[in-house]
């Protein structure tokens, strides 16, 4: 019998019959958990395989756009170096429990690095260990230049925000000079 959204349903269904509202909102702790140690563990076997990091992950990077085979052709020789690595765009647009997959992703394939991601949305619930969230609007030049001051500056910029050509070009003026070297 192959396991399906079905089965998942019933037995939810059926926890929430025999359980108290507490236990059965324990179980789903205590799964979740699961769930996430298990990605973090499967994220140590495949750390230096970028594709299989954005599929673990869930991340449009690849699948849709198919830019992680490219991003790794040119990270992985920095990639186990202690980086400061900025994307800008955390996704999910004005949802602030949506996005932060490929955040996510850079802090598995960049082990030793802090991740820094900034969005026009507050999506501060990401934050987590070596993953920084700030607000930020990537138009605003003096904005980006107090976060690059703030981490002394950045060794990898990721733009995925708004994706205008206006504002790709007003933050890579204002961050190129910025970056490390």
């Amino acid at each position: 019998m192959e396991w399906d959204v079905r089965h998942t349903d019933s037995v939810k269904r059926w926890l929430q019959e025999v359980l108290s509202p507490s236990q059965y909102r324990q179980v789903v702790r205590v799964k979740n958990k699961l769930s996430g140690l298990s990605r973090l563990i499967a994220s140590w076997y495949l750390c230096d395989d970028l594709n299989r990091l954005a599929r673990l992950y869930g991340t449009d990077k690849w699948g849709i756009h198919w830019y992680t085979q490219h991003y790794q052709r040119y990270f992985a020789p920095f990639r186990k170096r202690a980086l400061k690595v900025l994307e800008i765009g955390i996704g999910g647009y004005t949802a602030s429990d949506q996005g932060g997959a490929s955040l996510r992703m850079w802090k598995a394939y960049f082990r030793r690095s802090q991740i820094v991601g900034i969005d026009l949305y507050d999506k501060s619930s990401f934050s987590e260990r070596r993953i920084d969230i700030r607000q930020c609007d990537q138009t605003v030049s003096d904005a980006l230049i107090k976060l690059s001051n703030e981490y002394g500056g950045f060794d990898i910029i990721i733009d995925d925000g708004s994706h205008l050509n206006d504002d790709v070009l007003k933050t890579f003026r204002t961050l190129f000079p910025l970056l490390h070297q």
